[in-house]
């Protein structure tokens, strides 16, 4: 009894073996010396040809994706189109279609500036008198319109009458009669329209001779009223 008691746990402890052998085998790699080739566990245990050959996977490699730079385009020139030959009947539709353009409007005219009228000079003429006499006589009085009629058609003038004798007299009676001959003068003027208030009197009886000498060719001259315009 004793006997099948020790058989019975020895067959049992070697079974217990067996198993952890074959667990520890299944979770490792058995590699032979001959061919450096793997295999795994099977079944049964003792015999290579039992056994299956199992390939090794290869090693999977990523693949790298290297972005090269890219290279600046060239830009390529457009074809360069030739336009299209004109059609006369086309131009010629477009042309009455369109209508003739207006001539453009022609400048207008300036007109001529006219020249300002030239003012005709003023001559006054000196009126005479007779010896010791102041009276405007006939040819007096034909000199005296003829300067009336040319002041009136002036305006901003200013008018000085100067009486004037010969040398016979005394200096004194002479710039007496010198200053009527003046008044008379101007009387006479005003008559004709010429403005009062532009006229003055100035008398230089026998100071002033128009000429010097001696004779009633000279003292003629020197009785007179003579008109200055201002």
């Amino acid at each position: 009894m004793v006997a099948q008691s020790s058989y019975r746990f020895l067959s049992m402890l070697a079974c217990m073996l067996l198993s952890l052998l074959l667990v520890n085998c299944a979770s490792h790699t058995i590699t032979t010396s001959v061919d450096e080739e793997t295999f795994l566990p099977g079944p049964t245990v003792g015999t290579l040809s039992s056994l299956e050959r199992i390939e090794p996977e290869a090693p999977m490699i990523e693949e790298a994706t290297v972005e090269l730079p890219s290279l600046p385009q060239q830009p390529t020139e457009a074809p360069v189109e030739e336009p299209p030959a004109e059609d006369p009947m086309v131009a010629e539709t477009l042309a009455l279609l369109m209508g003739t353009p207006e001539p453009p409007s022609p400048a207008p005219m300036v007109a001529a500036v006219e020249p300002a009228p030239a003012i005709e000079p003023i001559i006054l003429t000196d009126v005479y008198f007779d010896f010791d006499r102041y009276e405007i006589g006939a040819d007096a009085m034909t000199v005296l319109e003829a300067n009336a009629s040319q002041l009136n058609r002036l305006n901003g003038w200013k008018l000085v009458i100067e009486g004037h004798c010969d040398e016979r007299g005394t200096a004194q009676y002479n710039h007496v009669l010198g200053e009527q001959r003046a008044q008379a003068v101007k009387r006479y003027l005003v008559d004709l329209g010429v403005p009062s208030h532009l006229i003055e009197m100035v008398s230089y009886g026998k100071d002033k001779p128009f000429c010097v000498g001696q004779g009633e060719s000279c003292w003629q001259q020197n009785r007179r009223a003579h008109i200055v315009l201002q």
